[in-house]
């Protein structure tokens, strides 16, 4: 997929009203999508990292056509934003695709000055490229979950080697975003987290305990699900806590008490996971929080308010250094940083972080490192 950026520098005025009043100055992106495969009466679609793109609903900004096989649109953000966003012609399964047929990473800018980006689309993903890949070993799938003030979804659950030939009981690991999980199938970017892959790896090798990994799916209203609304975020975790995991425990043969119980997920679902952890530690003993958005959810004064009788929780924490990364995530993070050493001790928190200076955010770059939270949480070694 060609992209091409021009960017004009800014001006010493506005430098200047920016140091002295606080003022902050407005840049105009122009994005100009060319594709001469987009269906007839089609409209396109810009979503991204920001609520003018919709927050990643794949239906977030329409472009408008101005003839022969373009589309365009003006957008205004502060300066110094970085903007990532995506291509779609209003839902994930019509992402657009690159020159090789698979979803690119997401486009990316820092806005300085006027910005102008061209992006040629030369197929869609529902165009007939097959999406290469499948799920490796045993799932199950329960399809319309609903539970009370929580809006029904789907859940996959997969299922360690040798499950089927035995009696054994196994620890559970619950994860967010599930449809992202398993199967590039139904991942939104075409690229899935391949925690089958590294699971089935790792148990054989040793490395971490057999266990069963739940993928429940997001809905439309993930973002107030998974902390950004009061209400919604506590509907959720009664659900996962009061729904899903008594249905697991008596369909599947688990170990249901908190020590074999783990919950994990990327960006909002990293959220969602301390908060989980933090507000049922009788359930939960353990958190994988990959660049997680800890802007939502209260999570910093809690930590440093925290009072009250140790939690006893293990909690894996990483990001990445790059676009949202960086720019989003990382300040957030750090602030919770400085002050964990001090406070964990009172809090019962045993924690790890890890940084990856070239990591995005996206599925491709938590699939690189998944290995490294299943085996902080699951891990058969001291």
């Amino acid at each position: 997929m060609a992209m091409h950026i021009k960017q004009q520098s800014g001006i010493v005025l506005a430098l200047w009203l920016a140091a002295t009043t606080g003022w902050t100055e407005m840049n105009q992106l122009h994005v100009v999508v060319t594709s001469t495969n987009v269906p007839g009466g089609a409209s396109l679609y810009l979503t991204g990292n920001d609520e003018l793109l919709g927050n990643w609903s794949p239906g977030g900004y329409a472009l408008s056509p101005a003839g022969e096989g373009r589309w365009e649109a003006f957008l205004r953000f502060d300066a110094g934003r970085a903007i990532e966003f995506k291509v779609t012609r209003g839902t994930w399964e019509s992402e657009a695709l690159d020159e090789q047929g698979v979803v690119p990473a997401n486009h990316t800018v820092t806005i300085e000055g006027e910005t102008t980006m061209t992006i040629d689309v030369p197929s869609w993903k529902d165009s007939g490229n097959p999406v290469e890949g499948g799920i490796t070993g045993e799932v199950r799938y329960h399809q319309a979950v609903e539970g009370q003030g929580a809006p029904p979804r789907d859940i996959i659950v997969w299922l360690p080697p040798g499950y089927e030939d035995g009696q054994t009981h196994y620890p559970v690991l619950y994860m967010h975003d599930g449809q992202n999980v398993f199967d590039p199938r139904t991942s939104f970017t075409g690229i899935d987290w391949g925690v089958d892959e590294a699971a089935d790896k790792l148990i054989r090798e040793g490395s971490i305990r057999p266990c069963i990994v739940v993928g429940m799916y997001n809905t439309p209203i993930r973002r107030d699900e998974y902390g950004a609304d009061e209400t919604m975020t506590h509907a959720y975790m009664e659900f996962v806590v009061k729904t899903v995991k008594p249905m697991i425990d008596a369909e599947y043969r688990t170990l249901v008490g908190r020590d074999d119980t783990f919950v994990m997920g990327s960006s909002m679902g990293g959220c969602i996971s301390w908060l989980l952890a933090w507000n049922y530690p009788q359930v939960f003993s353990g958190a994988g929080c990959l660049s997680p958005a800890f802007m939502f959810g209260n999570i910093f004064n809690d930590v440093a308010s925290f009072s009250g009788p140790p939690k006893n929780l293990r909690i894996y924490l990483d990001n990445g250094g790059v676009g949202m990364d960086r720019d989003r995530m990382q300040p957030v993070l750090d602030e919770l940083l400085a002050i964990l050493p001090a406070q964990a001790p009172a809090i019962g928190l045993e924690y790890t972080w890890h940084q990856f200076e070239n990591a995005e955010h996206n599925e491709a770059a938590w699939r690189d490192r998944i290995d490294l939270p299943l085996t902080y949480l699951l891990g058969t070694g001291p």
